[in-house]
């Protein structure tokens, strides 16, 4: 497919033309649908990622790749509740989601969710989602207190995990998340 070369030649641009041939003139394959969407994102183009993204997880709910590239879609639209829902349904789709972590080529934002949602599972394999996404430059506040929280119920992890608590407090805007964390720091 023309869109898959012009994708691994790094022409972004030209890969989105070639999709965008195809969008609207009666049905597109789910595959090409999400891959537009993953370039749609790469350009910042969140509502017609969305649309894309959408529309290949209507065909195939069970692409896990759709599901997570949603999930970060919705996070970025501000949409948490569904892009909560969106990295569910990728982990049930792919169960080994939980094990990948940055080398995979996940983003901070798609680790955070992840780790936050596998701390019902394996608090180890969350903790280390979990650090994995506090360690990007771009990381979202909210990783900094799903780690804190993971951490400051152990023993051994309970210094760390204030200390995340902490930075979230003194940087985290007011709300529900910041009076959890404010809460825990009073209990510890």
């Amino acid at each position: 497919m023309l869109a898959r070369a012009r994708r691994a030649q790094g022409n972004l641009i030209g890969a989105i033309e070639a999709l965008e041939r195809f969008e609207g003139k009666g049905p597109v394959a789910p595959d090409a649908l999400a891959m537009l969407g993953a370039l749609r994102m790469s350009r910042g183009d969140w509502e017609g990622a969305l649309r894309n993204l959408n529309a290949a997880v209507a065909i195939m709910p069970g692409d896990a790749e759709a599901q997570l590239n949603r999930g970060e879609v919705l996070h970025r639209l501000g949409r948490t509740g569904e892009a909560t829902e969106a990295f569910r349904a990728a982990l049930e789709a792919d169960p080994r989601l939980a094990k990948v972590g940055k080398a995979r080529g996940t983003t901070a934002i798609q680790l955070m969710y992840l780790g936050m949602l596998e701390t019902d599972q394996s608090s180890r394999r969350a903790v280390s989602l979990l650090k994995d996404a506090v360690s990007f430059e771009d990381a979202p506040l909210e990783a900094q207190f799903y780690l804190g929280r993971a951490l400051i119920g152990n023993k051994r992890t309970k210094k760390e995990g204030k200390r995340a608590l902490e930075k979230y407090v003194r940087v985290g805007p007011d709300g529900p998340l910041r009076q959890e964390a404010e809460r825990l720091l009073r209990r510890r």
